[in-house]
């Protein structure tokens, strides 16, 4: 999923016949305590299932 949206991401932001906001869906989890949708939208990283990976800032 991560994967997937990070292209989707770059790609939508270089066409202009595509929305630049991606929506990606998250299985609610707790990392380390915290939501893991927090965390994805506060570092723009999955640090569960794709860590070391920056999503790009439309997603």
């Amino acid at each position: 999923g991560s994967a997937i949206a990070k292209i989707i991401g770059v790609n939508a932001q270089k066409l202009d016949n595509f929305e630049d906001r991606v929506t990606m869906y998250v299985y609610e989890e707790l990392v380390n305590g915290k939501k893991l949708t927090e965390i994805i939208n506060e570092t723009h990283e999955n640090v569960k299932y794709l860590p070391g990976h920056k999503l790009p800032e439309n997603v």
